[in-house]
């Protein structure tokens, strides 16, 4: 499955949740699903993290990135590579003990 037009929202259905317990998740145009018309707006399950460069929510759904949503990407650029976990450009390192060359 493919969303597009996407944006990662942050799930809490109390105002006072220790942020450790805060989940996210997508919210976008989806394409592909097997219960959805291609172009439905979603949001889904919590993200629980990547596999081969896809999303995998808490479902079981994988979720391949399309094109962020552009007020999103304005807000947080290198959105899609942000969500993936990888840098944001191929130049970049990141060591062990959390220092940052690139």
């Amino acid at each position: 499955m493919r969303i597009d037009e996407w944006s990662i929202c942050a799930n809490s259905a109390h105002a006072y949740v220790p942020p450790e317990l805060r989940t996210r998740s997508l919210h976008g145009k989806v394409f592909g699903h097997p219960r959805f018309e291609d172009g439905h707006e979603i949001t889904t399950s919590a993200i629980c993290g990547v596999q081969d460069g896809q999303i995998v929510t808490a479902s079981g759904s994988l979720y391949e990135l399309g094109e962020p949503d552009a007020k999103y990407e304005a807000a947080f650029p290198g959105a899609r590579p942000r969500a993936l976990g990888l840098p944001s450009n191929e130049t970049s390192t990141t060591h062990e003990d959390g220092r940052h060359q690139g």
